[in-house]
């Protein structure tokens, strides 16, 4: 997937809408745009916007750094990792914010689709970017975990596992279990599903654990990585439409193989043929 940098804009107040820049612009690790006032910001060193979201706004006009051209900016996962130009690399880390008060960019435009359309990444390698430079998504951080999990973890411990044979856990527990993976679940109050025993938590299954698969609300996801790394998990995944950035990178730093937003059993079929 290709496009390209439409507009670079930067400003030097915060809540207010950001000024075009003419010519070649530096973009510093684990920094941002050079001269602009969002610079620095934890996890959010540059805001994107699709320029096919601004609806008749100016660029930069909702105080995104980056405006796109023909790439699909809001259709990728947080953890997907961008090339830019000839030497910049970015990762995303979040879609969307949460305002804590309504900006002057709220009263003078009406609304703010930062909230609902922003996506904000940070600098792994930075250099100079220009308007027109491409755009391409690399790929993300665990695409090479995902075979290696594949391939090596046989003993899988489910979080959000439920017994009501409609819940998509059920149905991949169903799955995983017919390829003899050794499946079990955890969930408190519930003696077995498809004739495994439960377990109210990760610490009480007796033995070694693989992978431990997520099917949780993503904001529920970070204590569930507290108790894989100190069970000694290897692995841990995030189903399709769970992420969260916290979790993943603290699975990282705790030397865990790690995936989020994607379905093992698409994955699965997908490498059987």
């Amino acid at each position: 997937m290709k496009g390209s940098i439409a507009s670079i804009n930067i400003s030097d107040a915060k809540g207010e809408s950001k000024t075009p820049v003419q010519g070649k612009t530096m973009l510093r690790p684990g920094w941002g745009v050079v001269g602009d006032v969002h610079a620095g910001t934890l996890g959010r060193d540059v805001s994107l916007l699709p320029r096919e979201a601004l609806g008749g706004v100016s660029y930069g006009g909702y105080g995104e750094n980056i405006d796109t051209a023909g790439i699909d900016i809001l259709g990728l996962a947080e953890g997907t990792l961008l090339t830019i130009g000839a030497s910049v690399r970015m990762q995303i880390t979040q879609r969307g914010k949460v305002c804590p008060s309504r900006c002057s960019i709220y009263y003078q435009l009406g609304n703010c689709i930062m909230q609902e359309k922003g996506v904000f990444a940070t600098v792994l390698e930075g250099g100079e970017i220009k308007v027109g430079d491409e755009i391409k998504v690399e790929g993300t951080p665990f695409s090479e975990d995902i075979e290696w999990i594949l391939a090596n973890c046989k003993r899988i411990a489910v979080f959000g596992a439920s017994p009501k044979t409609d819940r998509p856990s059920y149905r991949i527990m169903q799955f995983l279990l017919e390829k003899a993976y050794e499946v079990i679940p955890i969930r408190p109050g519930v003696k077995e599903i498809l004739g495994q025993r439960c377990y109210p938590n990760i610490q009480e299954v007796p033995g070694a654990i693989d992978l431990a698969l997520i099917f949780r609300r993503s904001e529920e996801v970070p204590p569930l990585v507290e108790e894989a790394i100190e069970k000694g998990a290897r692995a841990i995944w995030m189903q399709e439409g769970i992420a969260s950035s916290e979790a993943f990178q603290r699975a990282k730093k705790g030397g865990l193989k790690a995936v989020m937003d994607r379905c093992i059993y698409k994955q699965l079929k997908a490498r059987d043929g």
